[in-house]
């Protein structure tokens, strides 16, 4: 079972670097589509979910990443009573499910293409369409913010510079 965990560590950490290859590589003994160890905790499967289909995202497999997104997004809506109790992990779930709707908004207007109708009822209800409709006409904007919003805060392999400014690195 500690390994199942300290691979998903390592997808994280290559997920934050930068090195997405490597992210999707590390996990390939884990069939992150079927049930297995990790999957019978909810949060790590989730976390797991997230990254993966950021990593797809970055490395511009589109359809991966709206599958990986959609079908987490499913499984959170399916098991949202099962964790409404704990309010520390509902707090962290709905924020990074949040983040996924915002990923999964962006990975839509570059790869459009049909996904469940709940979650497409999601996007409507949430009102992502007019920000979707606004990245279609190319504003630069609406991506900006809503990757910000959702990518995960990278890291520098490097120490900083000792005379570089220090706003970047807060």
């Amino acid at each position: 079972m500690l390994g199942y965990f300290s691979l998903v560590g390592l997808l994280r950490v290559h997920s934050l670097l930068g090195d997405y290859y490597q992210a999707i590589k590390v996990l390939e003994p884990i069939e992150i589509h079927k049930k297995s160890q990790y999957s019978h905790i909810p949060a790590c499967q989730i976390s797991t979910s997230y990254y993966v289909g950021f990593a797809y995202m970055m490395m511009r497999r589109y359809a991966d990443a709206i599958r990986t997104f959609s079908e987490i997004l499913l499984y959170i809506q399916r098991t949202k009573q099962l964790y409404s109790t704990r309010s520390y992990q509902n707090d962290q779930i709905n924020k990074q499910a949040e983040q996924m709707y915002h990923l999964l908004a962006i990975c839509l207007v570059l790869h459009p293409q049909c996904i469940d109708e709940s979650i497409q009822q999601v996007l409507r209800e949430k009102n992502y369409h007019d920000a979707m409709f606004k990245m279609q006409c190319g504003d630069l904007e609406v991506f900006k913010s809503f990757f910000i919003f959702a990518c995960p805060r990278f890291v520098s392999p490097c120490p900083p510079a000792a005379d570089a400014p220090m706003e970047d690195y807060v």
